[in-house]
């Protein structure tokens, strides 16, 4: 089984796409409030009506675009960590689900797809929807918690070479 390598871009132009466009949206809303109230009164003044949205779109683009930021780096953290493996007519994608480092101890969670064939593959934006036959297990800090048949799983768009996933098909 040939390991498939994160992409950046594929992941900012795929599977992060909303996010990402979330981010410019707060960035351009923020520039364009913060030019609005920098040049002088004289030049732009905003009507009464509007000031009541245009400082809760202040405050949204203040605090949107750090949590959006964290959010996606996030995600990215997951999937950079996640190991996807494919074949002819094999899959094995090894997704870490969640994982929360406290200073106490850490929990990880990782869901592990097995697809021994293919049926199907259906291409998204920001997934690969994989059809067949899947056994699916679910590890919660090394200990299988559950172990079961699937007959679909989502792969993010975000690994280099997984086109060769529908070519083998």
């Amino acid at each position: 089984m040939e390991k498939l390598q994160f992409n950046k871009k594929r992941f900012n132009e795929g599977y992060a796409i909303y996010y990402t466009i979330g981010q410019a949206f707060f960035i351009i809303g923020f520039l364009f409030i913060v030019l609005v109230l920098i040049l002088p009164a004289n030049t732009f003044s905003i009507p009464d009506e509007l000031s009541a949205v245009v400082c809760g779109y202040l405050i949204c683009s203040i605090a949107g675009f750090p949590i959006l930021t964290i959010v996606k780096i996030g995600k990215k953290r997951l999937l950079v960590d996640s190991e996807l493996k494919i074949s002819k007519k094999k899959l094995y994608y090894n997704m870490i689900k969640e994982r929360i480092c406290p200073s106490l101890g850490g929990v990880e969670e990782r869901y592990i797809f097995q697809v021994d064939s293919i049926v199907s593959v259906k291409v998204t934006r920001r997934y690969y929807c994989v059809t067949g036959e899947i056994s699916m297990e679910i590890i919660n800090n090394g200990r299988l918690l559950e172990k079961k048949n699937i007959t679909m799983v989502r792969i993010p768009n975000s690994y280099e070479g997984i086109e060769r996933m529908i070519q083998d098909e």
